[in-house]
């Protein structure tokens, strides 16, 4: 877990959301080199114009997916929380090993070529959709060969994602932090893994995450969950007596104090 030490304290406007996420795949396959991928992952941003030479951001769109499709091969696979996908598709080390990943980290990977070419590229989580955004208003789906998105893609989006009830939401537009990248790339990788059963591999990653976002209060919810799934009620103790102290009044919080409850604990509220 060195690897994850140099970003915990860092601020989060001095992150580079890809290689956390480099990081914090490298932490689940143990023994892989990781300046070998962070040099493939600039290599990925090589070919691409800076943005003072090509100020436009149809210009940018074109390219990143030059950069990621053409150039270096890459492909969409499903999202780990598919029927059909796998935690290993979010995975960066597996992703850069077999030029193929899930939307949410090919949208990671044409986040980064842009911002080191220079361009102005946010990432909206999209009721779980992870869009980028080049400049002031474009849009695009960078797993589907960077299609542009308009208004009624996005109500369609958020209807396939969520249901036919649900709607548009400003909270749509609003960028991420470099940290909430990650923990949107990351956080549906944990939640397959619970559902898998894998609760020890699931375990690991929640540790990391925690590692690189140690002010985000709800991991400790499902990181002392975890801890409970594995033996471990020492940690379970100590993730959930955070929680409490930190967590609004909610049904979360009324959980973990059940759960402490259950393992004889008791919090001040």
């Amino acid at each position: 877990m060195d690897s994850l030490d140099r970003f915990s304290a860092l601020p989060d406007d001095a992150l580079c959301p890809a290689r956390v996420s480099l990081a914090v795949s490298a932490a689940q396959i143990p023994g892989r080199s990781l300046p070998r991928y962070e040099s493939a992952l600039d290599a990925l941003a090589a070919d691409m114009p800076l943005a003072v030479d090509a100020p436009f951001p149809e210009e940018a769109r074109v390219a990143v997916g030059r950069a990621l499709f053409t150039v270096a091969g890459y492909r969409s696979l499903p999202a780990p929380t598919d029927t059909n996908g796998h935690p290993d598709n979010s995975n960066m080390i597996r992703v850069m090993d077999e030029r193929a990943g899930s939307p949410a980290a090919l949208a990671v990977l044409g986040h980064h070529v842009l911002r080191t070419a220079g361009w102005a590229a946010r990432i909206l989580d999209c009721a779980g959709r992870l869009i980028v955004r080049i400049g002031p208003a474009l849009l695009i789906d960078v797993a589907e060969d960077c299609r542009v998105l308009q208004a009624p893609d996005l109500r369609r989006l958020v209807k396939a994602q969520r249901g036919p009830q649900a709607e548009l939401s400003a909270t749509f537009y609003t960028p991420l932090s470099n940290r909430e990248i990650v923990l949107a790339l990351f956080n549906p990788v944990k939640f397959r893994l619970i559902a898998d059963e894998e609760y020890e591999s699931a375990r690991g990653l929640s540790t990391a995450l925690r590692r690189i976002a140690p002010g985000e209060y709800r991991l400790l919810l499902d990181h002392g969950i975890l801890c409970l799934r594995t033996n471990d009620g020492p940690g379970a103790r100590e993730s959930l007596t955070q929680y409490v102290r930190r967590a609004p009044p909610g049904a979360d919080r009324d959980e973990a104090l059940f759960l402490l409850g259950t393992i004889g604990e008791a919090v001040d509220s």
